[in-house]
């Protein structure tokens, strides 16, 4: 398989300029031929301006008084009238804002607000916030030095207004101000100054241009101009040059610099400034402290004029606007004028507050996640988009842990654990890969399959959204992969860097192609295969090796969950919260001393346990275990969040419907859990049910009863209470020799002293089932009791643990027993284990056969 990919940039969601152009039909001829149209000297006049078919001539809508008392008093803002007059609009302090991504032309923030004390949002996942915006105050300058103020001595002199004509007309929201207002004031919090702009507009303006001394192109040039694209017959220019372009009314006041509207006449066809809305990332559920804290994200856009405005006479456009009045003001009012370079490195905390005006926006159209939570939700985001799926995992999230979400699973289930590799050994590899065109580990990426013939794809090449290399490498990659004579291959074409080592880069680009090669198999037997090399191994050995990180992960299965059986009864009385458990071994990995004698002690010195069980605990503890688990109060310690999914036995490996049928279980190791959950669902049901239940046997062996001796004390009162009718125990590292032999009360509790079996000679847990340790030994009354529960009560065998290695010594004890019986019922007398004939013991085969197949003889057993 091989993967192309494309670092993300916000440019490759958009067309560019020239792909523009060519959907606004703009030819090459079109360009030469309207160079300098709108105001150059090329114009010629295609018809008589005097006999044009104009829009008529729209009669002042309002008049105006100037205000005596020069005080501007509307409260703690003018949101608290109209045309912003809700009850629910409430400041809010503007307290955090990260930067999430920075492109050539985008920037995304999350932006955190809070509410003041006792105030609090009603909201759902979906819903969103209105922000009322600010004009940015720059530009709100510009505009009012391009107006003719009339009687207003400047734009803070206050003013009343009078409407004088409605007829067919609507008037805007702020119109309804019964107060004295400024200009300033207006143009600032209540119109919206972008407009398009309509023939209408460009009649009106026509009548205004009368300044010749700001431009070259006369008054009346300019305002033949306006009339032509205001007329019928200059429809398909007016198209062409103001609607396509989309220039808006500051562009053409900007163009048309002889213009000077009467601001009176200019708030006539100024709508209201709009709320802008933002979609809430918070859960609902979210622990609140006394004051109530939310976010949202938004996208700072850079906007860019194309560069073919320079050839059809836009290159005078309205030059200040860069950003969105919202996203720019947001970001303005929290940085300032100047935006630092870098903005990971702002303090944003030591900043400050900021007041900003908001009200709750309910999602008309019921985008939430169904009521029903069993349902499934498929999300399909593009850029800020994801903001509401983001709250809805939250919120997924947190039901996930509330009382009610609980697990349908039965004794012998398991859980399926999703871990993280260790963030140090992905370091350690992330310093060994070439990067390419990668700025860091942390650069996103999108990535494209470009050959898949015979080729597996990685789980996670089906992701559509941009990622990082560390992410992938973290949550998505195993890294402890063995290696193959292909795998090498590969890495001896990145041998190149002669600097770290004193074998020389080409000495070790040989090696590999030797050990690669048909040639080199045996060697690759000898010194990878068999001492168990990994990949990280390979990678710390040929320390020249810097494997580009596009092909290495070509390489990388996916990161598989690990599963852990649950050792919980079915019933178990549940609080608000239901509460699991399962049992996990941390094995320490130490290499062979013979690796220092095969060249092999620069193996990768970091992996000391396994991925999912080291990460586990180093959750849970930090860095630095303590040296007596037993004295750790976990409960100070806090919880941790890990993410699971059920998973069910496939093989029924499963307590028997039937509780009145017998049940022999065997077990090494943390191969016991299940038959926990089976000792103390038998419990529950002792309790519960009037039937009796039937026996209930296990044999278990570890290393050491002072070490290894798993749930000790449960298994004490299992065999005391009769849940558990019979208990063998041996002990690989302390094996009792003599009938005499007894363990100490220091080593094992006294009821397992008294009441468990200890079968001679026993090391492995298969020895338990006949009970001796010579081939000579003859038959017992505990092999008797154990054929007549197989024979006459239909036991169910089930075998746990691991290695395989298990598996089979059971099953080879088990066809010993059954070919011993099979021999009695042939011939009514006992024989010696040594002395058993070969066709008994093919009849126990077909036997163990018969009940593998009725699910009697069922092995859950793992590498």
């Amino acid at each position: 398989m091989d993967i192309n990919y494309i670092i993300q940039s916000t440019e490759n969601l958009h067309l560019n300029s020239s792909e523009q152009n060519k959907n606004l039909c703009i030819s090459d001829d079109d360009v030469k031929n309207t160079a300098n149209y709108l105001l150059g000297d090329e114009f010629e006049k295609s018809w008589d301006t005097n006999k044009l078919s104009l829009p008529p001539k729209a009669s002042p809508l309002f008049s105006y008084k100037v205000c005596s008392e020069q005080s501007l008093f509307v409260g703690d803002h003018a949101f608290g009238f109209p045309p912003l007059s809700r009850s629910d609009v409430m400041p809010v302090q503007f307290t955090h804002l990260t930067c999430l991504t920075k492109g050539n032309s985008k920037t995304v923030y999350q932006a955190t607000f809070k509410l003041k004390s006792g105030k609090t949002l009603d909201y759902r996942p979906g819903d969103s916030i209105s922000i009322l915006p600010e004009n940015n105050a720059q530009t709100v300058a510009w505009l009012l030095q391009r107006l003719t103020l009339d009687s207003l001595h400047d734009a803070d002199t206050l003013f009343t207004h009078e409407v004088i004509a409605t007829k067919h007309r609507s008037l805007p929201e702020w119109s309804h101000f019964t107060f004295p207002l400024s200009l300033r004031y207006l143009l600032t919090y209540c119109c919206e100054l972008y407009i398009p702009v309509t023939r209408r507009i460009l009649r009106l303006l026509a009548d205004y241009c009368f300044d010749d001394n700001v431009s070259s192109v006369s008054a009346e040039r300019q305002r033949n101009r306006l009339l032509e694209f205001s007329s019928a017959e200059g429809k398909k220019m007016f198209e062409k040059y103001i609607q396509i372009p989309d220039l808006n009314l500051l562009d053409i006041l900007s163009i048309f610099s002889c213009c000077r509207p009467s601001f009176i006449r200019l708030l006539e066809i100024l709508p209201t400034l709009q709320p802008r809305s933002y979609t809430l990332i918070n859960p609902v559920d979210k622990q609140l402290s006394c004051e109530q804290e939310l976010s949202f994200i938004f996208t700072r856009v850079d906007f860019k004029y194309p560069e073919s405005d320079k050839h059809v006479g836009l290159s005078d456009r309205y030059p200040s606007r860069r950003h969105g009045t919202c996203t720019g003001w947001l970001e303005k009012i929290w940085f300032g004028v100047n935006q630092p370079d870098d903005y990971q490195k702002v303090n944003f905390n030591n900043v400050g507050p900021r007041i900003i005006y908001i009200y709750l926006r309910k999602n008309i159209t019921q985008f939430y996640l169904p009521d029903n939570i069993s349902q499934p939700v498929i999300m399909i985001a593009a850029g800020s988009g994801i903001a509401p799926f983001i709250s809805f995992i939250r919120q997924r999230k947190i039901d996930n842990l509330k009382s009610g979400k609980t697990l349908d699973y039965r004794p012998g289930d398991s859980i399926s654990i999703l871990p993280e590799n260790n963030a140090q050994t992905v370091a350690w590899l992330l310093q060994r890969l070439t990067l390419d065109s990668l700025h860091d580990a942390d650069t996103l990426f999108t990535h494209e399959v470009i050959a898949t013939k015979h080729r597996s794809l990685p789980e996670w090449s089906h992701f559509t959204f941009p990622l990082s290399l560390r992410y992938l490498l973290t949550y998505c990659c195993e890294l402890y992969i063995p290696v193959t004579r292909r795998i090498l291959r590969l890495l001896a074409d990145y041998c190149f860097d002669d600097n770290v080592s004193s074998v020389s880069a080409e000495r070790q680009r040989n090696r590999l192609l030797e050990f690669s090669s048909a040639e080199g198999k045996k060697m690759f037997e000898k010194y990878i295969q068999i001492p168990d090399l990994n990949l990280l191994d390979i990678l710390s050995i040929f320390s020249c090796c810097r494997p580009s990180f596009i092909r290495l992960l070509e390489i990388l299965p996916t990161l598989q969950p690990r599963s852990y059986t649950l050792i919980n009864p079915v019933d178990k009385q549940l609080s608000c919260e239901q509460e699991l458990s399962f049992i996990f071994t941390r094995v320490d990995f130490k290499y062979p001393e013979s690796d220092k004698h095969v060249g092999l002690s620069d193996r990768y010195p970091s992996r000391r346990h396994g991925t999912c069980t080291g990460w586990l605990e180093k959750i849970w503890f930090g860095v630095n275990q303590p040296d007596d688990y037993q004295k750790v109060n976990f409960n100070n310690v806090g919880p941790r969040i890990i993410y699971i999914y059920l998973r069910k036995n496939i093989t029924q490996f499963y307590l028997p419907d039937n509780i009145s049928q017998p049940v022999i279980m065997i077990a090494a190791g943390s191969g016991i859990a299940p038959f926990i959950s089976f000792i103390r669902q038998r419990k529950i049901d002792n309790l519960k049910k009037n039937t009796p239940t039937g026996d209930l046997w296990l044999m278990y062996g570890c290393r050491s009863p002072t070490s290894s001796l798993l749930f000790e004390n449960e298994l004490s009162d299992a065999v005391n209470s009769k849940v558990l009718k019979h208990l063998c125990l041996c002990f690989s590292r302390d094996t009792v020799n003599s009938p005499d032999e007894k363990y100490s009360l220091k080593e094992i509790s006294s009821i397992l002293t008294e009441q468990a079996c200890f079968p001679l000679k026993a090391q492995y847990v298969q020895d338990c089932l006949l009970c001796k340790y010579s081939t000579d030994y003859e038959v017992s009354e505990h092999d008797i009791q154990l054929m007549n529960l197989v024979f006459e009560k239909g036991a169910k065998i089930m075998i746990c643990g691991g290695p395989r290695a298990l598996a089979f010594g059971v099953y080879e004890s088990w066809l010993r027993l059954l070919a011993m019986r099979l021999y009695f019922e042939r011939t009514q007398k006992w024989c010696k284990y040594s002395a058993i004939p070969e066709e008994d013991f093919i009849n126990a085969r077909a036997y163990v056969d018969i009940m593998r197949k009725a699910e009697r003889f069922q092995e859950d057993v793992w590498a």
